[in-house]
């Protein structure tokens, strides 16, 4: 669950190349990759009863072969699909990285599965500007521990003057959502909240074909 965060690389369906020269009430079949550029960062934090704590999942570069079908506003993609390893979780602290992989039962369970259904910008008109930001909206299949849940989650973008798109904000999830009970501590001195805060900053180019 704490690479949940990972579906927002998805938002790189608005890189200008996605939407270019798409009428309106039209739509355009494209096929391409989407990479993942190694400045791209993801932080999990949250809180127990004792302090706040903070984890990153590493590096997330990579590149992804994607389908889409795009109106001026929407993209509507087919085997936007990627898998991320539990295992790569650090939080700086021991006790903490064991407890909430046991949690997640990497042994079980080595990746998260994650899947984009669409893309959406309420105001198309927000694409022909660069280095300002306006907001996204995004729909994520979300696989933990053989759980699929569709998330919903709404984020910050901006086209930067090389044509790449940087992407950034947070969102909210429930541990129990997932049938996760939140980790228990130290003999049960330290306790883990139930909500998790998943906080994302990426750059991101779409390759067309």
């Amino acid at each position: 669950m704490f690479f949940l965060i990972c579906r927002f690389i998805c938002f790189c369906a608005i890189i200008p190349g996605l939407w270019k020269d798409v009428e309106s009430n039209s739509s355009i079949l494209l096929s391409g990759k989407l990479k993942i550029l190694p400045d791209s960062k993801i932080l999990l934090t949250g809180k127990s009863n004792l302090a706040g704590f903070k984890c990153s999942c590493g590096s997330i570069a990579k590149e992804i072969e994607i389908n889409i079908n795009r109106t001026p506003s929407v993209a509507v993609f087919n085997n936007a699909k990627i898998n991320i390893c539990t295992t790569c979780m650090e939080c700086g602290n021991s006790v903490y990285n064991y407890n909430l992989k046991k949690c997640l039962q990497t042994d079980r369970h080595p990746t998260i599965g994650i899947e984009l259904v669409y893309v959406q910008v309420r105001h198309p008109e927000d694409l022909k500007n660069v280095n300002q930001w306006f907001d996204v909206y995004t729909n994520t299949l979300v696989t933990i521990k053989d759980l699929t849940l569709l998330q919903e989650v709404k984020g910050k973008a901006m086209k930067t003057n090389d044509g790449k798109i940087h992407i950034k904000g947070n969102h909210l999830i429930k541990m129990s959502s997932y049938h996760i009970d939140p980790p228990v501590m130290m003999f049960g001195m330290v306790k883990v909240d139930n909500e998790i805060t998943i906080n994302f900053d990426l750059n991101i180019e779409y390759l067309a074909k």
